[in-house]
């Protein structure tokens, strides 16, 4: 396990904008209830599980690892003679799947605990979890296992309340589709050349931000379920194109775009750095700078958000009384333009903008090109506030 967590460990510190690579735990009970956690280095403050409740030849299990891929498939250190765990074995060697990927790495038992797991999930946990996740012990098991190795393995600690819990197949309020429909649909690949870009994914992603496209690929691969949800959704689409128009749509689609790496800023943000070296040190500086970025996009976002309810209560002055929502109730697309005002404005966003603008330079801002971000490493701390680094500088 050590000589795994070293090979890993140096491929993602010299590998910054590759494609998520997952790490997945696979625990199963005797009843062949299978739980699968999975999590991504590049997005440490996301815990992703599936439950699902197989046969014996373990086609669920399988067909899901193939979706996903994973660069390592975590596995009980007794049970290399199951069933399972030959079959996962195999799955490096299947035809769909890319070199160095799906790749058995079996864990002493003293990481699956259920307990500590019970307890861990609680403490990491952003949100109140659903209380049918807590009943699985295969579940709990396998985030343990899980958490614990992406800590060992790359150095890092979590907080608490840093994870964000996702479920998927049989919770949530999602849509099941099985993957050989995602396949014959050609949701996000093309069944005959494997290609995204010639997928539904592809001729419809128009997102802005890596997380953005994320979820659109969620949703098309397990669609909501809740009618309220979808028809609230909707109804915002419907005012920014009724109150904003092309320019203001515009002017969002400009901010987002700015917002290009999300994930890694929380990612950065939601874990703590064990070790004091040079790479540590640089991903520090990078999440500093993203968080900036962030902070300085978000009031963007805010001011136009702003001035469309603004401009929406001046038209609808004269005719409220005629023409308001029956019972007085607030229209859905207002209440979730406020919602979304109210989560990129709270208080401590304005002290840590002060802090940011204090220590990080005016001039510095997130680069995609890796040479860039390396000169601007160099010079992201203010001067005056090291005596050291204004010298070497």
């Amino acid at each position: 396990m050590a000589a795994a967590a070293t090979a890993i460990t140096s491929h993602y510190a010299t590998v910054e904008d590759e494609q998520d690579d997952l790490i997945v735990c696979v625990v199963e009970n005797r009843g062949r209830e299978v739980a699968i956690a999975t999590m991504s280095p590049l997005r440490t403050h996301v815990l992703q599980t599936h439950v699902c409740q197989d046969s014996q030849s373990y086609a669920e299990t399988i067909d899901l690892l193939l979706e996903l891929r994973p660069r390592e498939i975590l596995l009980h250190d007794g049970s290399r003679k199951k069933t399972l765990a030959q079959k996962i074995s195999l799955l490096s060697q299947h035809p769909e799947v890319r070199a160095r990927s799906c790749l058995p790495v079996f864990v002493s038992r003293n990481y699956f605990d259920q307990d500590r797991g019970a307890e861990l999930v609680r403490k990491l946990s952003m949100h109140t979890l659903d209380q049918e996740l807590f009943l699985s012990y295969t579940f709990l098991a396998s985030a343990h296992c899980l958490l614990k190795y992406m800590g060992s393995t790359f150095a890092v600690r979590f907080p608490p309340r840093c994870l964000k819990v996702l479920s998927g197949y049989g919770y949530g309020g999602r849509l099941v589709i099985d993957r050989h429909s995602v396949k014959d649909l050609e949701l996000v690949s093309n069944a005959r050349t494997a290609s995204q870009k010639e997928s539904l994914f592809g001729c419809i992603n128009k997102t802005k931000t890596d997380v953005g496209g994320k979820e659109l690929k969620k949703n098309l691969l397990a669609p909501l379920t809740d009618r309220t949800t979808i028809e609230g959704r909707l109804d915002l689409v419907e005012f920014l194109i009724a109150q904003g128009g092309p320019e203001v749509i515009n002017s969002l689609q400009t901010a987002l775009g700015c917002l290009t790496a999300l994930d890694r800023m929380l990612a950065g943000i939601a874990v703590v750095e064990v070790k004091e070296d040079v790479t540590s040190a640089k991903k520090m500086i990078h999440t500093v700078v993203l968080l900036k970025m962030f902070l300085t996009q978000a009031l963007q976002l805010v001011d136009e958000l702003a001035q469309l309810l603004s401009r929406r209560r001046g038209e609808e002055g004269g005719e409220e009384v005629e023409g308001g929502e029956e019972g007085g109730m607030e229209p859905p697309a207002e209440a979730l333009v406020k919602a979304i005002i109210a989560a990129l404005s709270p208080p401590a966003f304005a002290e840590i903008s002060a802090l940011l603008q204090e220590m990080i330079s005016e001039s510095t801002v997130h680069e995609r090109n890796a040479k860039t971000r390396r000169l601007q490493e160099c010079f992201a701390v203010s001067a005056g506030l090291c005596g050291l680094l204004d010298v070497s500088t």
